[in-house]
């Protein structure tokens, strides 16, 4: 998860989902769609390893994109695109972990705005 957590294209990692930026899920999307690229080797080229996911989560992305796509015309954050394995934990413990995780991406998001805006 910490390997995962460290690519600037994944938005939060949990132990049963992984929910992708919406510049990967479009960077993702034009590949697949236009250069006709596997997915595993659309991943290994935005630096994701593939064998972290397992191979059911790496050909679920497309499927998972294909319906985000289809359903609201592009990508966005508001819509999750979830790889999960196993039904979403409502405990306490998941939740606070779950948040942890949120708070995580928010600091690193802010920073990197600071930073863009820094150097402008």
């Amino acid at each position: 998860m910490d390997i995962l957590r460290k690519n600037p294209y994944v938005r939060t990692v949990f132990e049963c989902r992984v929910h992708f930026t919406v510049e990967f899920k479009e960077l993702f999307w034009e590949m697949y769609t236009k250069e006709n690229m596997l997915p595993y080797e659309i991943l290994k080229k935005l630096g994701i390893d593939y064998g972290i996911l397992g191979e059911r989560r790496v050909w679920g992305i497309s499927q998972n994109l294909k319906k985000e796509y289809q359903r609201y015309g592009g990508f966005s954050g508001r819509q999750k695109s979830s790889f999960s394995d196993k039904p979403q934990a409502s405990t306490l413990k998941q939740e606070v972990k779950e948040l942890r995780s949120e708070v995580e991406f928010l600091r690193k998001e802010l920073e990197r705005l600071d930073k863009a805006i820094t150097e402008r």
